[in-house]
Formats: C-alpha cells, sequence, structure tokens
C-alpha cells in the first residue's frame, strides 16, 4: 500500500506524518526509533541517511539486517539497532559485534531469554499489549506497547 492510499484510508482515523514532516518537529530530545521495512537500494539509504544526519537520538532499526549492513559501510556514525522475532546465538554476537549496534528490539517471547538478559547492549521488548506483562515487566525492562491494550 503506498503512503497515499494509506493516508486516505486513514484520514478520519489519525494523522500519519511523512518523514520529513516527523523530522521538522522531532526535537532531538529523547530516542526516536525509525524502522525501516524491506530492503532499501543503497541511494535510498543515502537519502535517509542525509535526513537523519543532524539527530543524534535516531537509531535506525530493521528486521533486514542487510540493511544495517550498508548503512554500518556508508557511516559507522549512525545508530542501528537490529530486530529480530527468533535468533541464533552465534548469528546474535557476530552481529553485535560487526555492526556495533546500538540495541536489540526483541520479540516478547524473548524477554525471559537468559542470553539475551546477559548481553550488555540495551534490549527493547514488543508489542506488549497485554497489561499483566507491562505491570510485571515495566520497571526491569524497554517495553514497546499498544497502549490501548495496556489501559
Amino acid at each position: 500500500i503506498s503512503f497515499n492510499e494509506l493516508k486516505k484510508k486513514t484520514y478520519d482515523i489519525l494523522e500519519i506524518p511523512t518523514l520529513d514532516e516527523l523530522l521538522n518537529i522531532y526535537d532531538d530530545k529523547n530516542f526516536l526509533f525509525l524502522e525501516i521495512k524491506g530492503i532499501f537500494k543503497k541511494n535510498v539509504l543515502l537519502d535517509l541517511l542525509d535526513k537523519i544526519r543532524p539527530f543524534k537520538k535516531i537509531i535506525l532499526i530493521s528486521f533486514w539486517h542487510k540493511n544495517l549492513r550498508n548503512i554500518n559501510q556508508i557511516s559507522k556514525k549512525i545508530k542501528i539497532g537490529a530486530s529480530f522475532d527468533r535468533y541464533s546465538s552465534e548469528y546474535l554476537i557476530k552481529l553485535i559485534n560487526e555492526l556495533n549496534l546500538s540495541c536489540l528490539v526483541l520479540n516478547k517471547r524473548l524477554i525471559e531469554d537468559s542470553l539475551l538478559n546477559n548481553l550488555k547492549i540495551p534490549k527493547h521488548y514488543y508489542t506488549i499489549n497485554n497489561r499483566k506483562v507491562f505491570l510485571k515487566y515495566k520497571k526491569s525492562r524497554s517495553l514497546i506497547i499498544e497502549y490501548k491494550s495496556i489501559r
């Protein structure tokens, strides 16, 4: 679905900003995670990196680790985070070391994983949509929530 189609379908419900609109109001006081969906061509990544370069607290995250490798080849100064639904420990450790990741974004099923919990890298768990789980971990873990489900 294109951005214009999405905007038309959600017109009465919510306003979805373009990246440029978002960056125009972003104050760089808090971390902003921008997820890259799909594999981007290098010229598209270059355009994206040019737009976010002035900001210090933007972290680009992706399940598509090829994007992260390409970003890292372009600039090692850009903060990147790898998203995982599941993982192999060898691959995970290799990726952390190879790309100097700023964080991991992990499926909530991995919240009790002992290997992950022992890693010295910030971890964020998605998507918490259960109030009981939220209350259990809200003080000890960084949680990505679905607000309407945990009220």
